[in-house]
């Protein structure tokens, strides 16, 4: 199999978002109107549930996305840059809205380029790291379609090659995403377990149990501090310490009822910083 070097800017072009207005976004609504914060670090798209942002008010045609449509995120809020460059699918037609952050792709030469290796490719550490060399600003990092199409990449030179390693990289998302759903069934079915038992107190044999003051018999109520010796804080890792580390649990992994483990950071920490700290349990 043979491979050449491309510029992204002789197979793709990407297209600027609107500056929707402020004065009519809302909490709830028809229209999902898109942020970089829509696309997990290792690229995809990331639905926030309740702080999702919504539309109501008029907007171009054009800029309400359909399904298949690949984008690109062209800001990111954090000075590390994880996310920039990244690339997600738009999953079903007239739900998301094309926001100014972000960049619509379009394929301009499918003979060299197959979409979803391109996909995959834009999501990819050597591509990123382009992507940050040639970034703007200091804290807010801004790339723009320019800079996207300098980027150079390996591609086969066969496209149905390109077309085969799409389709198998495909298929194993779909089978994380499968599963992934499973475990949102399991976990919630665990929390209507706990509700049942320790909050209703239907637990087994509940019939046969008496309750005083809100608590059956054989049970007591304590504070948490009687449960627990200590509580002790986590370790502070510096933004730039990202690499082939352990993985850093943050307060934005913790989703409602499960850790996001997919998007956690690894991080690059020199081995004396965190082998020695209190924070470096199992390891």
């Amino acid at each position: 199999m043979s491979w050449q070097t491309l510029r992204l800017g002789k197979v793709m072009d990407v297209k600027h978002g609107f500056a929707f207005k402020g004065d009519f976004f809302r909490d709830s609504g028809e229209l999902v109107l898109l942020t970089p914060g829509n696309c997990h670090e290792a690229g995809g798209l990331k639905l926030k549930g309740e702080r999702e942002k919504y539309y109501v008010g008029e907007f171009p045609d054009e800029y309400l996305l359909s399904a298949g449509d690949m984008l690109v995120v062209m800001t990111d809020l954090i000075n590390t840059a994880p996310i920039l460059g990244g690339s997600f699918l738009i999953p079903e037609n007239n739900k998301y809205l094309h926001n100014q952050r972000l960049g619509l792709v379009r394929i301009t030469d499918d003979s060299l380029i197959d979409k979803m290796f391109l996909y995959y490719l834009l999501n990819t550490h050597s591509y990123r790291a382009q992507v940050r060399g040639s970034a703007s600003g200091a804290t807010v990092r801004h790339t723009s379609p320019e800079r996207i199409r300098a980027c150079t990449v390996r591609v086969p030179c066969d496209i149905r090659t390109q077309q085969q390693i799409g389709e198998i990289l495909r298929e194993y998302d779909e089978l994380v995403e499968n599963n992934h759903r499973r475990m949102e069934l399991l976990e919630e079915a665990a929390r209507q377990l706990y509700r049942e038992w320790f909050v209703r107190l239907r637990f087994p044999g509940s019939e046969h149990t008496r309750i005083t003051d809100g608590v059956p018999d054989g049970w007591e109520r304590c504070a948490l501090r009687e449960l627990s010796e200590s509580i002790d804080y986590g370790y502070t890792a510096s933004a730039e310490w990202e690499g082939n580390g352990p993985k850093f649990l943050r307060i934005t992994d913790i989703v409602p009822g499960h850790i996001d483990w997919l998007v956690s950071r690894i991080v690059g920490l020199r081995r004396t910083d965190w082998r020695n700290s209190d924070c470096a349990k199992g390891t």
